[in-house]
């Protein structure tokens, strides 16, 4: 009897003590929840769901810009691709690309590519 009344004393003070911790675990029907809202909010600030530099899962890291012109509405996607890129490059390579004393070129081939192009561009304009 007195074995029975500690294993339970032991367990009752288990879940206590993960009670008092505040762990909760998600249910699949809260998980699914809270997906759902993040990409409503994802949505709403312009990001859609997309799979950059090949990878095989989507994430919401593309944005979309809206352009109205007298032709119509216009969609441009961007994503972070070539950010990302010049952020994997080395200090010293990035600084030479950004003040112009290396070409993209001379870095690393790969990065030649018009949307990395585009972000230094971008990065090198004054606000």
């Amino acid at each position: 009897m007195f074995t029975r009344i500690s294993k339970t004393l032991a367990v009752s003070a288990a879940l206590l003590t993960l009670t008092a911790c505040g762990t909760k675990i998600e249910t699949d029907a809260e998980r699914a929840q809270r997906e759902k809202a993040d990409l409503a909010r994802a949505e709403a600030e312009g990001r859609i769901p997309c799979a950059i530099g090949g990878a095989k899962d989507f994430a919401t890291n593309c944005t979309i810009e809206r352009e109205r012109t007298q032709d119509g509405l216009i969609l441009t996607v961007r994503h972070a691709d070539a950010l990302s890129a010049l952020m994997d490059l080395s200090d010293n390579d990035l600084l030479d690309v950004h003040l112009a004393r290396k070409t993209l070129l001379q870095v690393d081939a790969a990065l030649d590519r018009a949307d990395v192009h585009e972000v230094l561009k971008m990065l090198r304009e004054p606000l």
